[in-house]
């Protein structure tokens, strides 16, 4: 998705579990953040509710690689681990284009559970994830645009 916001700005928006948080539709709350000093280190956790069923996602960064310099097509990458009901990796990346940000979300998840874990991920869980995040990143352009807006 591209994103009418730089790509430092993109990246503070992310930083922030909270906003994340006012983006994602399944997401009802935020709760125990921890910051480092550093982003490697920083967690938090999620409260979720996919298809009614709650689940509780303990959230940490583990890894950022920001660009080697600073040029016109910078780019950034931030993994994070998830685990609880669901266990996985999400790994953003956020590359310059101007003043504009090309941000792209890659996720790898299984949930707990076995056989079953896999059957009820294959025939809806998976669906519901990747609607959820289509409307999460659709949903943090349409906040990002409007805090540039006032900004300016």
């Amino acid at each position: 998705m591209t994103i009418g916001t730089p790509v430092e700005k993109v990246l503070e928006f992310i930083d922030d579990p909270e906003n994340l948080a006012k983006c994602t539709p399944m997401v009802e709350r935020v709760v125990e953040v921890g910051r480092s000093a550093r982003r490697v280190g920083n967690s938090f956790r999620v409260i979720v509710r996919v298809l009614g069923m709650p689940f509780s996602e303990e959230f940490k960064v583990i890894g950022f690689e920001p660009p080697r310099r600073h040029t016109p097509h910078r780019r950034f990458q931030i993994r994070q681990t998830f685990h609880g009901r669901v266990r996985g990796i999400f790994t953003w990346t956020l590359r310059a284009e101007g003043n504009q940000t090309y941000a792209s979300l890659d996720a790898a998840y299984q949930l707990i559970g076995g056989v079953f874990g896999r059957a009820l991920d294959a025939l809806l869980v998976e669906q519901a994830v990747q609607k959820d995040v289509d409307q999460m990143l659709e949903n943090m352009k349409r906040q990002l645009a409007h805090q540039t807006m006032f900004t300016q």
